[in-house]
């Protein structure tokens, strides 16, 4: 699914004027949200998420600046980004946002290399326990919360479980990996889910496509099955693949000073 030309070239700017107005270097700009994952409906917003480094002054400073950037929502635009050494604290802290948004499909600006770096960062800084249990964390609250005891629901919160439930798949087929697709084709080709689940997930995606945000569901009571089997079984995909840093903290440290603005 790609991005309307004239969408990007709008975002584009945007972020252009914004990193001038900030004084500031935006090192990786791309979209996240339903139209990264690969199920937006044609209303869905523009989430838009940027990772951006100051000049060494403002990092020496005594009065810190926000180590977040946020624009105002203005229509289906949603823009907003963290600073690089947040973003590194972050990751460090087993965050599961950096590494979607290292791997989204659509990217509106960046720094060469940066993308490569901090990747390779987080895979070795990564202890694979905490992501899987991110996402059943994240596939009980939506399924408990939005799915279960009702009759039918808004189309888009059975995609907001079953991702995170397919990721739990994926956990538990691919035990010596942690890096884990971010799209739901992704996920769904790598994960080999029964035929009757993949078709299902497909309808529900092309339909989702043809309407609005609101659009209702019926509850599907083989996805249930399916759900409630993933999160009653998450326990088999808690193996560590060991933390292949010696010093993520000091790694972290190099990482921040060789992508400090005045420093590219």
């Amino acid at each position: 699914m790609t991005i309307d030309p004239a969408r990007r070239a709008f975002i584009e700017k945007s972020l252009k004027e914004l990193s001038e107005k900030e004084n500031i270097s935006i090192l990786l700009a791309i979209e996240s949200g339903s139209r990264a994952w690969g199920f937006p409906s044609p209303d869905s917003d523009y989430d838009v998420r940027f990772i951006f480094s100051r000049h060494s002054d403002d990092y020496l400073s005594v009065y810190e600046k926000r180590d977040v950037i946020e624009q105002p929502l203005e229509g289906d635009m949603d823009i907003g980004g963290w600073d690089l050494k947040k973003a590194l604290s972050l990751t460090l802290k087993q965050n599961a946002g950096i590494l979607e948004w290292l791997q989204s499909p659509h990217t509106y600006m960046e720094e060469i290399g940066f993308r490569e770096d901090l990747l390779s960062f987080a895979d070795s800084a990564r202890k694979r326990i905490s992501f899987v249990n991110h996402y059943r964390a994240m596939a009980k609250r939506f399924y408990e919360g939005e799915i279960r005891g009702q009759i039918e629901m808004k189309l888009k919160k059975y995609c907001y479980v079953l991702r995170p439930a397919l990721a739990l798949r994926w956990f538990r087929i691919h035990k010596d990996q942690s890096r884990v697709p971010m799209t739901m084709s992704g996920l769904l080709e790598e994960t080999e889910s029964p035929a009757k689940i993949s078709l299902l997930i497909w309808e529900m995606i092309e339909k989702k496509a043809r309407m609005d945000e609101n659009a209702m569901s019926p509850r599907y009571p083989v996805l249930d099955e399916f759900i409630e089997y993933e999160l009653e079984h998450y326990e088999e995909s808690l193996v560590e693949t060991g933390n292949n840093l010696d010093n993520p903290q000091e790694q972290a440290n190099l990482l921040f000073r060789r992508w400090i603005a005045d420093l590219l």
